[in-house]
Parts: structure tokens; sequence; C-alpha cells
């Protein structure tokens, strides 16, 4: 992921892996060609296993911050199939940083928009460089708020001590309490036992909160 164009009303943040489709669909064609023009139908195998390698990685996110309109537009790529939508400035409360457990350990991270009610992840995968992720946060969150001082941003800077906090929400939401206790540990650098009580704690505050909504 990165930013691929910034003016004063304009930010376009790009995450794509279409890169390497490409590169696994070339080998594949030169295997094809090379089956073919030998005569050898053998090697039509890894063609088609090159081909499937490359499947997964044709994703692409283009997410273009409109300071003039005060909307963001984003359009996603996913394999075969793309789909697109806007937001409105005024319903982002802040840029989050989500976080996974890398398969040989340590964390991976991927940026999300925040709202009130979800997140909306700006990339399908997520890599390491928690400098380089933090960085990126800060400068399209400054873009954004810094455009844009609504009455739902003040609230929202009221309500929720920042941007990590609305993340932890957001992984709650979305079932992945370990991943929220680790972000924490990470970023703030506590140790187990106090990000379990200050995730628990937020996980409380959240059942709560939705116990009493239908009584509202």
């Amino acid at each position: 992921m990165k930013i691929t164009r910034q003016t004063e009303t304009e930010l376009v943040v790009v995450d794509s892996c279409l890169w390497l489709a490409g590169f696994f669909f070339l080998v594949s064609l030169i295997f094809v060609y090379a089956a073919l023009s030998h005569a050898q139908p053998r090697l039509f195998v890894p063609a088609g296993v090159m081909f499937l390698f490359g499947v997964p990685w044709l994703r692409r996110s283009t997410f273009t911050f409109d300071a003039a309109q005060r909307i963001v537009r984003y359009r996603v790529l996913r394999y075969w199939k793309t789909s697109a939508g806007a937001l409105p400035f005024a319903d982002i409360s802040g840029i989050g940083s989500e976080t996974s457990s890398a398969p040989r350990g340590g964390t991976i991270y991927r940026l999300a928009i925040l709202t009130r009610e979800r997140s909306i992840p700006m990339s399908d995968a997520y890599s390491g460089g928690r400098t380089y992720h933090e960085d990126l946060r800060l400068r399209i969150q400054k873009f954004v708020m810094g455009e844009v001082v609504s009455a739902a941003a003040k609230e929202a800077a009221i309500t929720a001590p920042g941007a990590r906090e609305a993340t932890v929400r957001s992984l709650l939401s979305q079932g992945r309490k370990i991943d929220a206790i680790q972000m924490l540990r990470n970023d703030e650098d506590l140790d187990l036992t106090e990000a379990t009580q200050r995730v628990d704690a937020m996980e409380k505050g959240m059942a709560t909160k939705s116990a009493a909504s239908p009584q509202s």
C-alpha cells in the first residue's frame, strides 16, 4: 500500500498485487508456448499450476480522498469482481491500523477507514512494517481530519479516546479479540494482563450499549 498521488485537494492510496499476478500469468503463458511449439503436452501441467498461483493475487484497492467534495471514493478488485462505493468525510472517525499474527511469528498490519458502525479495510492482505503503516496512517488521517472538522468528528473525539480504541472496537465487533489484545500490547507496550483487562472493559461496554439499544 502506498500513496500514489497527493495534492491540496486529492489523496490517492493504492494497494495492488496485480504485478505478482501478472508474473505468474506470464510464466504460465511461457509454459503454454513451450508445450505447443515443442509438442510437449506435459508442460501444460506447470502452466496450469502457475496460472492458479496467479489468481489469488488478482487484487487491487484504490481509495481516492477528495477534499473538494469531502468524500472518499473506493474501488476494489478481488479476483474477477469489482466493487465500488463512496463515504463522506463527515462519517469518518479516523484511520485505524488493524493487526494480525504472522504465520512465523510477529505482527503484520493493514489500514482501515473507521466509522461509528464499521471499519472498511483498505487492503485485503496484512504486511509488515509497523513504522511505515503508522506513518501512512497519520498522513491519511491528517489529510481527512484536517479538511473536515464537523460536529460528528468533534463528538467522536470526545466519546472515543482515539483511533486506536476505535480500531479495538472494530476488531471486537469482528470477533478478533486476540488481535485486539495483541495490538494494544504492541502499540502501547503493555503486558498481557493489562492489555487483556483493557480489552475486556471495552468489550463489556460494547455489550452493555448493545443490550440497551433496543430499549432506547
